[in-house]
């Protein structure tokens, strides 16, 4: 049974000649590199010169050091790692061993065959070992480096947040001024066009920046003081005019119990809420959007005057509806329920994703049931 592997190495532990002319003998034919070592300290010093894959002390004959050499491995683990084995025949000298930490216990029948396959076995497994360790490391760098690069993609868009918007701000705001002008039919009409097309370019821009700053963790939540229903009341102002359009009826209704004034970040939960509503109306031909708002949970906050208030807010249509093997991929980040989807209703497949984000940063959660056709 010959190893070809020139590279194991193997350091044994203990002063008697024996023991090392036996032990050498039978090892010759496997091509193995094996040295010797008298004491503990003298083991470590050899170790760290040219570290060993396996080290084997002989209880037997030089207990003392073998004993020795363990309190020290077990106060100060081997780097690199080694495989430690004991030789020897006495049970209570085994357990003893064990117990410090070697990974087994041979008998120093070194003419056994038996022994020599243990002896490959555990080498083997070392090398295996060492493998996995180098594949681990070379994922953990790469993966590392794929991190950095994604989070310094977030850092830039996040950080060029205010120098993309502002200026798409001021051609939309531009554009409406001169639209408020003496204008021809067709001037009008062109304006009118690249008008609707730059609030899609900005809402796009808003869309990806979003993302980028909640995937970079610089998104923070505004917190104060609002009148809830005055802020549902603004974005159902907002979508009034999409869903006149095309004939739908938006509805809402809350519970009584909700208090009138909530703390929460205003303009985020009102993001929400017109994606949730603009997807509604998108995705509707006939029928209505209902909005529900339900107080779940209220608990006082220690310290305070105030209670922590657990809200569940519906959105319900009369859409198109979802399979359910779909389903899954509405909150995934550029996903839509399908390809037909994006090409016949537009749109980046981010917004729910954001909107999830957000409910989350508020301690909440996000998710959706449908029924096809309904």
């Amino acid at each position: 049974m010959a190893m070809n592997q020139a590279e194991f190495q193997i350091l044994l532990v203990g002063s008697d000649l024996k023991t090392r002319t036996l032990l050498s003998t039978v090892l010759q034919e496997d091509d193995l590199s094996l040295r010797f070592a008298d004491s503990a300290d003298e083991t470590l010093q050899s170790f760290n010169e040219r570290p060993a894959d396996l080290i084997l002390l002989d209880l037997e004959t030089s207990p003392a050091a073998g004993f020795e050499l363990l309190n020290e491995v077990h106060e100060n683990p081997l780097t690199p790692f080694a495989l430690v084995i004991a030789l020897a025949g006495n049970l209570e000298t085994k357990l003893r061993a064990l117990e410090k930490g070697v990974v087994d216990c041979l008998d120093k029948s070194f003419e056994s065959p038996l022994f020599r396959a243990r002896l490959h076995a555990f080498l083997r497994a070392k090398r295996r070992h060492d493998e996995l360790n180098q594949d681990n490391r070379e994922l953990t760098k790469a993966r590392a480096a794929a991190e950095a690069s994604v989070r310094a993609k977030a850092d830039f868009l996040a950080a060029m947040s205010h120098e993309i918007r502002t200026p798409m701000n001021g051609i939309i705001a531009m554009i409406g001024l001169l639209m408020e002008t003496p204008l021809s039919d067709e001037q009008r009409g062109y304006l009118e066009t690249v008008h609707t097309s730059g609030e899609a370019l900005l809402a796009i821009i808003n869309d990806i920046l979003d993302f980028s700053k909640i995937e970079a963790g610089k998104m923070e939540l505004d917190l104060r003081p609002f009148d809830l229903r005055t802020a549902v009341e603004d974005v159902f102002e907002l979508m009034s005019v999409k869903a006149a359009e095309k004939n739908l009826d938006l509805v809402y209704q809350f519970d009584e119990k909700i208090p009138t004034t909530v703390h929460c970040d205003p303009l985020r939960l009102r993001q929400v809420l017109a994606n949730l509503l603009s997807n509604a109306i998108k995705f509707t031909e006939t029928g209505d959007i209902y909005v529900q708002g339900r107080l779940l949970s209220s608990q006082p906050v220690a310290g305070s005057n105030r209670s922590q208030l657990q809200l569940h807010f519906s959105v319900r249509d009369t859409g198109v509806g979802i399979t359910p093997d779909r389903l899954a991929r509405l909150f995934k980040p550029f996903m839509q329920a399908d390809v037909s989807t994006a090409r016949q209703y537009g749109g980046t497949g981010l917004g729910l994703a954001i909107s999830r984000k957000i409910v989350e940063l508020m301690g909440g959660k996000m998710w959706a049931e449908s029924v096809p056709g309904k």
